[in-house]
């Protein structure tokens, strides 16, 4: 009994922790020439540094996106997505920017949904909705997609849009790049917070009763190797008494 409750106890707190963190995607970079706070955005606020305390400072007042300046440590809590002709070229194929510029990250679905896999310079994919004004709009056209991808052209400050029902990214052909404009930036859609969480709860109580039935079978086969001793015993005394 006090074993299943320690066993509750635990996952209660288990998901006590996820749900404190803040779920957030890396949408690209902007520099501090292109970037220019919307009026109605919240003003600037010192974080840090790291994405993550930008992440728990604006989802405290429910902005869906932010960007973060980790060598000073600004936040800012922001409404819209960039447009395409404010990103520049972050540090690699991965998230993450240089020196002063923005990391850009969004903390809405869908694209919340997903989860960067790389930037590649050639992207192989069964759906190509096209140029859309805005991020919003590209995912949008790829509703019940497993992988979205999106390039932002400067040029005409789209962002041209592809998707694929599977989640596997298929850049032949081309190779990683840095993420910046005219890059693809490929994402995969992953499990939401609630089904993680769930996937979570399930993979401990498994283990939990993977092991009360290990000590079971362990127990069982103890019982059983006493009975077999004892009837040995028994046995080997009836033979020497001769009964």
């Amino acid at each position: 009994m006090t074993r299943s409750i320690s066993v509750s106890l635990y996952l209660a707190i288990l998901s006590l922790t996820s749900l404190q963190a803040s779920s957030y995607t890396f949408i690209g970079c902007t520099d501090i020439y292109k970037y220019k706070p919307q009026p109605d955005d919240p003003k600037a606020h010192y974080a840090g540094g790291t994405s993550a305390g930008c992440a728990t400072y604006c989802s405290s007042l429910n902005t869906p996106y932010f960007y973060n300046q980790y060598n000073t440590g600004t936040c800012y809590c922001s409404s819209v997505t960039p447009s395409a002709n404010q990103y520049t070229y972050g540090s690699g194929d991965q998230a993450g920017c240089e020196g002063s510029d923005y990391e850009i990250y969004a903390m809405k679905d869908p694209i919340m949904s997903f989860k960067l896999e790389g930037c590649y310079t050639t992207v192989t994919t069964s759906q190509h909705p096209g140029n859309k004004p805005t991020l919003e709009a590209c995912f949008a056209s790829c509703p019940s997609s497993k992988s979205v991808i999106f390039s932002p052209d400067s040029d005409t400050n789209t962002f041209d849009c592809k998707c694929d029902p599977g989640s596997n990214i298929n850049s032949s052909g081309g190779g990683t790049t840095t993420c910046g404009e005219y890059a693809w930036f490929a994402y995969s859609r992953s499990l939401s917070k609630r089904r993680m969480e769930g996937k979570r709860r399930l993979d401990k109580q498994m283990a939990f009763d993977q092991h009360e039935k290990e000590c079971r079978e362990e127990e069982e086969d103890t019982n059983d190797t006493l009975s077999d001793l004892t009837n040995v015993v028994v046995e080997t005394v009836i033979e020497e008494i001769g009964c």
